[in-house]
């Protein structure tokens, strides 16, 4: 008995295209073989590859129109995994699903880059081989920039892949080794771009003034961290760097060396950024009543002055003019001054004036005067229920609260 196609002479393999179909010739082309069943018929015998792609005719088409309804196909069906067409269709849909590949398809440069366009912390799941592949890992990072982590060793530690990545995301620097870190070219583009990256800069460029004057000169408000935050001691005590740094975000202060926060010049320089700056004035400026005047009258060209009286020092808390500042520009600031101020009509009237809320904060005496009241009411109608329970049934004041609501 003849036992594969190389024992059959063209002839006979054209004889059997002629008596059985064409696509069972095609098998024995491929190398199945006849044999004599148990019932003494003679069957072709195909091996277990021929088996899989006569299965797959019927078997992957149909895999593929589940895929258009749901991905998680190989996930569920380990034979799948190895099927090209198939992990591409599911890595289309979701990225994540390149976790379920065969070894040999995460090595597959056409479906790890649909995977991580998809999702780029799929990269995780690709070959070594596939995770220092520039453009794999460029694809990755532009839709998700967090996969750097897992590209390898080498390209993190890449100057060229480091100078492109920051262009990204200046976060991107945290991943990268600690020469690139310490590499000022590649520091001042990420800073330049976001400068919040500088945490990741190495500790011998956090003292370096050119590169840290970089980094402050971007700093805006909004974000958590601020670059004065990492510096060196050494540069948080140099005024070129901290004027530079406050004059861009006025939160800064807070990172300023100790004799920074007492100078005069950086201190108005923060506060004309923003008044939160004054909480972190050392205790001289906070009771200096001609500075504390100055930082009310700079804060309120942009009604700022929110929490300035909280952080003065006692002393000016029961001054009238301070107090009475900061009251015509913000109201709920009312809420600080002393006892006695709070018991004062001029003060209280200048505070409910600016916002009726500020009744809340008037003494008791002053929330049963009637034209306080009314003000108070006419400006902030809900906030009637602040005033003594004698003026709220007048009718007076429950018209004045009625009409402006």
């Amino acid at each position: 008995m003849k036992n594969g196609s190389e024992n059959y002479t063209p002839e006979e393999i054209g004889k059997i295209e002629d008596e059985r179909t064409l696509s069972d010739a095609e098998l024995i082309k491929k190398g199945a073989k006849h044999t004599i069943d148990d019932s003494g018929n003679k069957v072709l015998m195909l091996d277990k590859n021929q088996i899989d792609e006569i299965e797959d005719k019927e078997r992957v088409p149909k895999a593929l129109e589940e895929i258009r309804f749901s991905s998680s196909f190989i996930k569920e069906n380990e034979w799948a995994r190895n099927k090209k067409e198939i992990v591409l269709a599911s890595v289309k849909k979701n990225g994540e699903l390149l976790e379920y590949a065969s070894e040999e398809l995460k090595d597959n440069k056409e479906i790890v880059l649909e995977a991580v366009k998809d999702n780029g912390e799929a990269l995780k799941f690709a070959s070594s081989e596939m995770k220092n592949d520039r453009d794999v890992v460029l694809a990755a990072i532009k839709n998700r920039s967090s996969a750097m982590e897992f590209a390898s060793k080498e390209l993190r530690s890449d100057r060229g892949m480091a100078l492109v990545a920051v262009k990204i995301s200046a976060w991107l620097l945290k991943y990268f080794s600690k020469e690139i870190r310490n590499d000022s070219e590649v520091v001042i583009k990420a800073v330049n771009k976001q400068s919040d990256a500088f945490e990741y800069a190495s500790g011998e460029l956090k003292n370096n003034k050119k590169v840290v004057m970089a980094a402050v000169k971007k700093a805006s408000y909004g974000f958590d961290s601020r670059p004065l935050k990492f510096v060196s001691p050494t540069l948080q005590n140099d005024k070129d760097v901290v004027m530079q740094a406050v004059k861009a975000d006025g939160h800064s202060f807070e990172y300023a060396s100790t004799k920074l926060q007492d100078d005069e010049e950086v201190f108005l320089a923060a506060i004309k950024e923003t008044s939160a700056a004054f909480s972190f004035a050392s205790k001289r400026i906070k009771g200096n009543k001609g500075l504390v005047l100055k930082a009310i009258k700079m804060a309120s060209k942009d009604h700022l002055v929110s929490g300035i009286l909280s952080d003065v020092s006692p002393e000016l808390k029961d001054d009238k003019d301070v107090v009475l500042a900061a009251v015509k520009t913000e109201a709920g600031e009312l809420k600080y001054a002393s006892p006695k101020l709070k018991n004062d009509k001029d003060i209280v009237l200048a505070a409910v004036k600016d916002g009726g809320y500020a009744l809340q904060y008037a003494s008791t005496k002053l929330q049963d005067d009637k034209e306080i009241v009314l003000i108070a009411v006419k400006n902030a109608p809900k906030f009637i229920n602040y005033a003594s329970k004698r003026l709220q049934e007048y009718k007076e004041v429950q018209e004045a609260a009625k009409e402006n609501k």
